[in-house]
């Protein structure tokens, strides 16, 4: 009786290793590590993202001085189980890494900010906690390019959050081993805006409904946990351009805007600073009962000169 006790134990210990092992695979092969063009960086993403590029990119205005310029940009967003997780990648310099880091930093309440040095590079990390999310922002660089990477979810810390910030490998201004084996992010299909100017003035959003109606059963309705500002442009300024932009802006299931409908515009290459900004917005996704539903809302843009 106690050996086939035994045998029995032992069967449903390997069982279970066999089982746990399959989930961990399926697991895995919803994932796919990416890597920067130069092979320094790499990280793994889900499978199921939305990638967006432009060799271009925009500007990060600053007090004194020229404009910081960010190209050779690359952004890749997924939003799984419950789960935001984004890249962003950059041609520039630490400069405007910082000035990006201490946008998010700057006079806010309810963050942690954390500088943490490692082999041949600074990791800039801020937390932020509220009743509605939990996020994490890592900012470093290597001599030229600058990576900035937000995880987010409504439930604190989860294994999806864990295992992307986790998977990181950054060997500043060197090739990592493997890179030529590894999927180049900006090789990853094009998922672009759909961008509309519209000269109708927006709808009225509708009013909400009423607490503890049948359409709030089970609403959990988006939020967004990262705004950057557009840049003021030195053409911009030089011409002496000042105003508003309001965006419609589809918040879509997947974590990524992908419709801007704008109602004004503005010279001096605003317009174009307006569209990046919006793209860039971080968000959890309106979800009900646990579904993610895609939304639009209409943002605000302002521009003045000081």
């Amino acid at each position: 009786m106690v050996l086939r006790i035994f045998l029995l134990t032992t069967l449903l210990i390997v069982a279970t290793v066999a089982v746990v092992a399959q989930a961990d695979r399926t697991n895995s092969a919803d994932w796919l590590r990416v890597r920067s063009d130069n092979g320094e960086f790499t990280i793994e993403v889900p499978k199921k993202n939305k990638h967006y590029g432009s060799k271009t990119g925009f500007m990060i205005g600053r007090s004194f001085g020229d404009p910081f310029v960010l190209d050779a940009m690359n952004m890749v967003n997924a939003y799984v189980d419950g789960t935001l997780v984004s890249i962003e990648s950059y041609g520039a310099y630490e400069g405007a890494l910082i000035a990006l880091y201490e946008r998010d930093a700057f006079n806010k309440s309810g963050i942690e900010t954390t500088k943490t040095k490692n082999a041949g590079y600074t990791v800039r990390q801020i937390i932020k906690r509220t009743d509605e999310f939990y996020m994490v922002r890592r900012y470093f660089n290597s001599k030229d390019q600058i990576y900035i990477l937000t995880a987010a979810s409504r439930t604190g810390e989860t294994p999806t959050m864990r295992r992307f910030l986790e998977s990181v490998e950054f060997a500043p201004g060197k090739k990592l081993a493997e890179a030529d084996k590894i999927t180049p992010i900006s090789s990853l299909p094009q998922d672009e805006p759909r961008v509309e100017i519209l000269e109708d003035k927006p709808a009225s959003t509708p009013k909400s409904p009423s607490a503890g109606s049948i359409d709030d059963t089970g609403l959990q309705k988006l939020v967004i946990v990262n705004k950057q500002p557009p840049g003021y442009t030195t053409t911009a300024r030089q011409k002496g351009v000042s105003g508003n932009i309001r965006v419609r802006a589809l918040f879509s299931e997947d974590g990524w805007i992908s419709n801007l409908s704008l109602y004004e515009t503005l010279d001096g290459g605003l317009l174009r600073q307006t569209l990046f900004a919006a793209i860039r917005i971080k968000f959890l996704p309106q979800q009900r009962n646990g579904k993610p539903e895609t939304v639009s809302k209409t943002l605000e843009y302002s521009f003045a000169i000081y």
